[in-house]
């Protein structure tokens, strides 16, 4: 089944594309029924709008990407958990791009598929670190430093040891997560 376009929608709705597009995004220029009816179409049609052509459109996506090369321990979920806690506060979504293909992850970044970029400082070369720097992309290399020989949640022997490694990935998130933001909002 081919995807629902929004020309599709604005055809058996009978308007236009223009029209379609003011009822999805909430533009307040059309009247009540027309607006319901081509909410009503696009439900019907199933019609999903395409958020790479949207946040062209917008040259903003509304997506934060947290980009590493692990997720396997306690510590990494709990520090997605925090930074998708507070993107989403903010009205961001986060994508997690795990992966050791340094130039997938270049391609993620520089694609300006996300609006910024928390990452894992042992991901990345220091050259293609100077290239994030240098585009001006907003940024946040975040170090993994735990205090603990124990990261793996198989060699935890402590209710202290695990709160120690919640403790820190929570901070390091939240740390962040709201630095990458305050660059964000403050280069538009």
């Amino acid at each position: 089944m081919a995807k629902v376009t929004i020309k599709d929608v604005a055809r058996e709705a009978g308007v236009s594309i223009a029209t379609v597009s003011n009822a999805l995004n909430d533009v307040d220029v059309l009247k009540a029924e027309t607006k319901k009816h081509v909410l009503e179409v696009a439900e019907k049609l199933r019609y999903i709008p395409d958020i790479n052509g949207r946040g062209l459109k917008r040259s903003k996506t509304k997506v934060i990407g947290l980009f590493t090369s692990c997720i396997e321990t306690l510590y990494y979920g709990v520090l997605a958990e925090t930074i998708f806690a507070e993107c989403s506060n903010c009205g961001y979504d986060l994508m997690i791009h795990v992966s050791n293909q340094e130039r997938n992850t270049m391609r993620n970044i520089l694609g300006r598929r996300v609006d910024g970029a928390i990452i894992v400082n042992d991901l990345l070369s220091q050259d293609n670190k100077d290239i994030i720097r240098e585009e001006e992309i907003p940024a946040v290399f975040l170090e993994l430093e735990i205090k603990t020989d124990k990261i793996s949640d198989a060699l935890m022997e402590s209710n202290d040891e695990i709160k120690a490694i919640r403790a820190k990935a929570h901070e390091q998130g939240t740390h962040a997560a709201r630095e990458l933001l305050q660059i964000i909002n403050t280069s538009l």
